[in-house]
């Protein structure tokens, strides 16, 4: 099945909401991000407020970089499965 540009949106959008999320619940702050890819605190900003470009080797290597996986992360059940492992 072939994604429309509204979903692909839609889903770049849902990965952002989720990993500022997990952001929040670990503690961590752009700079803390952006040592964990091995890139520059301006390349995280970029990432998270200027969404338009994130691609699924971005989204993959975001999620991998946390110990989590891309298409959870892309998921809008992701927060409720999420907190349900930490229990």
């Amino acid at each position: 099945m072939i994604e429309t540009t509204s979903a692909v949106g839609e889903t770049k959008d849902t990965f952002l909401i989720n990993l500022k999320f997990i952001l929040t619940d670990r503690g961590l702050k752009q700079d803390d991000l952006a040592e964990l890819l091995g890139v520059s605190s301006q390349g995280v900003s970029n990432l998270l407020n200027k969404p338009g470009g994130i691609s699924t080797e971005t989204i993959d290597r975001v999620a991998n970089s946390l110990k989590l996986s891309g298409p959870d992360m892309c998921s809008k059940d992701f927060r409720v499965k999420y907190l349900s492992k930490k229990d």
